[in-house]
């Protein structure tokens, strides 16, 4: 399981959904009730073909216990936006 705060990479947000999701024990369709987002989605998510929105990460995330802070890129055009995710306690 992830640490109380943990900084996502865009890139790795479907890794990070896939780990947090197995560590509760549930199945993708479990997860799907509980965020309301189609489980042939997550499916997709998980394995990277493709990456979900900024509200569709937050869906996931706050089903699995996760509030979601976006980190905008500064001044620095190379800087990335990063997301931190935050379990509740």
């Amino acid at each position: 399981m992830q640490t109380d705060a943990e900084m996502i990479d865009s890139s790795d947000i479907g890794e990070f959904i896939r780990q947090e999701r197995e560590a509760v024990g549930w199945t993708r369709n479990k997860l799907s009730v509980e965020s309301g987002v189609n489980k042939c989605c997550i499916a997709y998510y998980e394995t990277g073909v493709t990456h979900p929105s900024f509200d569709t990460t937050n869906k996931l995330l706050s089903a699995l216990g996760f509030e979601i802070v976006l980190r905008k890129k500064g001044k620095d055009e190379q800087q990335e936006d990063t997301l931190q995710a935050i379990r509740r306690s």
